[in-house]
């Protein structure tokens, strides 16, 4: 496969110029050339020679991005009241072949006298459906989500960014998929009233603590 040029593949919605802003960061390169993050290259180049300050720099900016981006947001409504739902979407169409989709909906349907556990489980969580407008941003959902009971039921809660062969990208991909999720959450804290969203019926907004993590086999970090 081709190096891929350096290129902001999210034209619009509310992660639009956060793409540029990661690959400005992550500075790689082959044959003189900037190489897209989602490229497999970058990956290797950045777990050879890591980055000084490279999470912190990136925080700091992808954030700074998505506010600015919904404050010039083309629509004022606000935005889905699924996202940050907890509910199990047991329910697959028999033509899905993703192995990805296939193994979330495993998770959530296995019953819980078997696995107590079970309960704490939810697939496909929408994240940031309405925020820019009313058609972009439905397709970022978070596989999976943990929850583990504290001082309640949602005190803590895992992210989890579901990976199952290595024909899904590669690990610096996975990370910042699931470290994108952690943003729109946290900025989705911050903007409570302004999102008119609502801790009872979006109770993932309620956790005092977030886990992000890339659930993956031992070949995918090869």
């Amino acid at each position: 496969m081709q190096d891929e040029i350096l290129r902001d593949v999210d034209q619009n919605g509310i992660l639009k110029g956060v793409d540029a802003i990661i690959n400005k960061v992550i500075r790689v390169k082959s044959t003189n050339k900037a190489i897209h993050y989602r490229h497999k290259t970058a990956c290797d180049q950045l777990h050879r020679v890591p980055l000084q300050n490279f999470a912190a720099d990136l925080l700091t900016e992808v954030y700074a991005q998505i506010k600015t981006n919904w404050e010039g947001r083309p629509r004022k409504k606000p935005p889905s009241r699924e996202n940050w739902r907890f509910q199990q979407n047991k329910n697959i169409d028999k033509k899905n072949k993703s192995l990805e989709i296939q193994l979330q909906r495993a998770i959530v349907k296995i019953n819980s006298n078997m696995w107590p556990d079970a309960k704490n489980w939810a697939n496909h969580v929408p994240t940031a459906s309405g925020l820019w407008d009313h058609k972009c941003d439905k397709h970022r959902a978070i596989d999976l989500v943990h929850v583990c009971p504290g001082q309640n039921r949602y005190d803590s809660v895992e992210f989890i960014e579901l990976k199952v062969d290595t024909k899904s990208g590669h690990p610096l991909y996975a990370a910042i998929e699931v470290l994108l999720y952690g943003l729109l959450y946290i900025f989705s804290r911050r903007h409570l009233k302004e999102l008119e969203y609502d801790v009872t019926t979006q109770p993932l907004l309620q956790a005092s603590k977030i886990h992000l993590v890339v659930l993956a086999p031992f070949e995918y970090y090869g």
